[in-house]
């Protein structure tokens, strides 16, 4: 497993995707690195978009409280689970958008590319949108070590409750 705290910025993406392609490589599931990135890049998105701070230049006072958000990156049985927590209650929408909009397909994507996708509303808050990928491979990496990623300063707590309860709970 892996798990990633990340600051709600613009950024955030991005370093989501370095981290899912590192960790499947890691795991013997290169494969299905570039599904898994571009499913977690969208479900990060949509979680900065709904907490954090969108401009990419933006003042360091908008960065001074900015939300954390978490990405956790696990194997449930046949299966490959990407999971993103953001502290808003708001289930992400899939929206229609006509053929010349530059944007709103992400979660068509996801559901299209998922063997499975959907919305948790934990007990320590916020919520948790996941998406899981049938397995391509057996995993020959270590995908599930002892321990965790725990996030570490303001917030943060919060983080891992919300993701430890999906732990918890299972992947149905």
């Amino acid at each position: 497993m892996t798990r990633l705290p990340l600051a709600a910025t613009a950024t955030a993406p991005r370093c989501s995707r370095m981290v899912v392609t590192q960790a499947l490589r890691a795991w013997g599931l290169a494969a299905m690195a570039d599904t898994s990135a571009l499913i977690v890049s969208e479900l990060v998105t949509n979680a900065v978009r709904a907490t954090g701070v969108t401009e990419r230049d933006a003042e360091y006072s908008a960065l001074e409280r900015v939300a954390l958000i978490g990405l956790q990156v696990r194997l449930s049985g046949p299966h490959l689970v990407l999971e993103v927590w953001d502290g808003s209650h708001d289930a992400p929408t899939e929206r229609r958008p006509d053929a010349n909009a530059e944007d709103g397909r992400g979660l068509l994507l996801v559901r299209t590319m998922s063997a499975s996708c959907g919305v948790r509303w934990p007990e320590a808050g916020g919520k948790v949108v996941f998406a899981m990928l049938a397995l391509e491979a057996v995993p020959t990496g270590a995908a599930h070590p002892s321990s965790p990623l725990r996030a570490n300063g303001r917030g943060s707590g919060r983080l891992d409750r919300a993701l430890d309860e999906v732990l918890a709970a299972g992947s149905s």
